[in-house]
C-alpha cells in the first residue's frame, strides 16, 4: 500500500492501470475510483467493433451514444506502469486506462471537482490497492459465439472435471459480469464462482447491446430474438464441451422471461428451467410499440445500478459501490429493447422442462402473485417454488447467497438425476 501511495502524488484525480489482460482488474480499478466519488464519473467505453478486432484507432461506445466530453482513446496509445498513478491525455483528461479480456478500454474522467468531493491521491491510491485483492481471483474465459452472423460475448468459468453445465442470461439493465461475477475484496458475492465450488462449468451471456456484445445493426433488441440468440449459445455449449446432461439455463428478472420463450420453444436444448425474479402478471397483455419509435441510448445511472439493493443491511455499502462502478464500466448506455407484446406469448402449460421458480422475499419486482401464477400453470409435473428469506431482486449477491445456491444445486441435481433414473436424455422434455 505505501509504495501504491508513493506512486500516485500531485493534486489530481488518481488513474488505476493494469498491464494484466484482466476484466478483472478493469472492474477493481473502476470500483476504486467509484467507491471514492461514483458522482464524478463520466466514463464511455470502446466496444462497440467487433469482438475479433483491437483498438487500432480512437475508441468510441458500443452504442453509439453521443457521450461528449469524454474522449475515449485507445489504452495501446497511452503506456503505464501496473501501479496507481496520475496520468493525462493529450487533452489534459484524468484517464483510468486497462485491457479487458481481449479489447481495451478507459474511462475518461473529464469532470471538474469540487472542493468539498476532491479525492485525495494517497487516500485514492491506498484503495486501489486494497481493492486490487480481488483481482487474484480466477478470471472467466471470453468466448465468442456467432449466432446469425453476429458476435455475442459468452463468459466461462469452470470446475475442474465438471459434467454440468449451466447458463446465466442478465435482465433488462446490466450485462453478465457484474450480475454473475461481481469480485470485492473480502466478500464473496459472485454466483459464477458460487457454482463453481459446487463443482460446474458456468457461462453467462452478454445479449446484444449489453457488455461486450455489440449492438446489431437495429440497434434494437427484442425478446424473440434474445431467446434465439439463447438457443444459439446453448447449442454451442453442448458441442464446446462433452457434458453428461444438457445444460441448466437460469434465467434473472427480464432474462427470466427470455429463458421461458426458450424453453417454449427449444426444450430439447436445456435440462431444467429456472425462474429467478419472474416480473410478469400473466394476466395483463402488453401493448404493441408505437409506430415510428428509434432507439433512444440513454445514459444508464449509479441510481439505478443501486437500485435492486433493497433490504437494509442485505450487502456491503463496498459491495454496492463495487457494483455500480463495474456495472456503469460495462454497460454506459442503456440497450435499447422493443416488442415486448412478444411476451405475450409466454405460457407456462408449453413449459414441459423440470422448473424452478424462486424469488426474494421482500422483491417489489417478483411480488408473490406473480410467482403462484406461473408455478401453478406451469405443463411440467417436476416443479419447485422457493422463496428466499430476507432476499430482495439481488438476493444471490446478498446475505442469503448461500442459501440461495443451495436451493439451486438441490434442483439441479434433482433434475439431472431423475432424467437419468428415467433413461432420458434430460434435454428432452417429459412428453418425449
Amino acid at each position: 500500500a505505501a509504495t501504491c501511495a508513493e506512486s500516485a502524488s500531485g493534486d489530481s484525480v488518481v488513474a488505476g492501470a493494469f498491464e494484466e489482460s484482466s476484466p478483472q482488474a478493469a472492474r477493481v480499478s473502476a470500483a476504486a475510483i467509484a467507491t471514492s466519488n461514483i458522482e464524478a464519473l463520466n466514463c464511455a467505453t470502446n466496444m462497440r467493433e467487433p469482438l475479433d478486432q483491437r483498438d487500432d484507432d480512437a475508441g468510441y461506445s458500443n452504442s453509439g451514444a453521443d457521450l461528449s466530453p469524454s474522449p475515449v482513446l485507445p489504452c495501446d496509445k497511452i503506456r503505464l506502469p501496473a501501479l496507481p498513478m496520475q496520468c493525462k491525455s493529450p487533452g489534459g483528461f484524468d484517464l483510468v486506462c486497462w485491457p479487458s479480456a481481449s479489447q481495451r478500454r478507459v474511462i475518461a474522467l473529464n469532470r471538474e471537482f469540487r472542493s468539498s468531493t476532491r479525492i485525495h491521491i494517497v487516500t485514492a491510491g491506498l484503495l486501489l490497492c486494497l481493492l486490487g485483492i480481488a483481482a487474484s481471483a480466477a478470471e472467466p474465459q471470453r468466448h465468442k459465439v456467432m449466432a446469425d452472423g453476429h458476435p455475442l460475448a459468452l463468459w466461462e468459468k469452470s470446475a475442474a472435471n465438471s459434467s454440468e453445465a449451466i447458463l446465466l442470461v442478465h435482465g433488462r439493465t446490466w450485462s453478465a459480469l457484474p450480475d454473475f461475477d461481481l469480485q470485492v475484496a473480502g466478500e464473496e458475492l459472485s454466483l459464477m464462482d458460487g457454482l463453481v465450488s459446487r463443482g460446474y462449468a458456468v457461462y453467462a451471456i452478454d445479449l446484444r447491446g449489453y457488455g461486450e456484445s455489440p449492438r446489431d445493426d437495429s440497434g434494437w433488441l427484442t425478446p424473440d430474438r434474445a431467446a434465439a440468440d439463447i438457443a444459439i449459445v446453448l447449442e454451442w455449449i453442448s458441442t464446446h464441451r462433452k457434458y453428461r446432461i444438457r445444460p441448466h439455463l437460469f434465467g434473472w428478472s427480464l432474462g427470466s422471461t427470455n429463458s421461458m420463450l426458450l424453453a417454449q420453444r427449444r426444450p430439447e436444448l436445456i435440462s431444467s428451467l429456472t425462474l429467478f425474479g419472474f416480473w410478469r402478471n400473466l394476466d395483463e397483455v402488453l401493448p404493441a410499440d408505437e409506430p415510428g419509435i428509434a432507439p433512444q441510448r440513454l445514459r444508464n445511472t449509479a441510481e439505478a445500478a443501486a437500485s435492486d439493493f433493497i433490504t437494509p443491511g442485505s450487502i456491503s455499502q463496498k459491495a454496492i459501490d463495487t457494483y455500480v462502478a463495474v456495472s456503469l464500466a460495462a454497460d454506459p448506455v442503456k440497450t435499447d429493447l422493443r416488442h415486448f407484446d412478444h411476451y405475450n406469448a409466454l405460457d407456462p402449460a408449453q413449459v414441459r422442462t423440470p422448473t424452478l421458480v424462486i424469488h426474494g422475499e421482500f422483491d417489489p419486482i417478483a411480488p408473490t402473485e406473480y410467482q403462484q401464477k406461473l408455478f401453478t400453470r406451469l405443463g411440467t409435473g417436476h416443479k419447485q417454488w422457493v422463496s428466499v428469506p430476507g432476499g430482495d431482486h439481488a438476493a444471490f449477491m446478498e446475505t442469503p447467497r448461500e442459501y440461495f445456491i443451495d436451493e439451486l444445486v438441490t434442483f439441479f441435481n434433482g433434475a439431472s438425476n431423475r432424467a437419468r433414473s428415467e433413461g432420458r436424455d434430460p434435454g428432452q422434455s417429459e412428453e418425449e
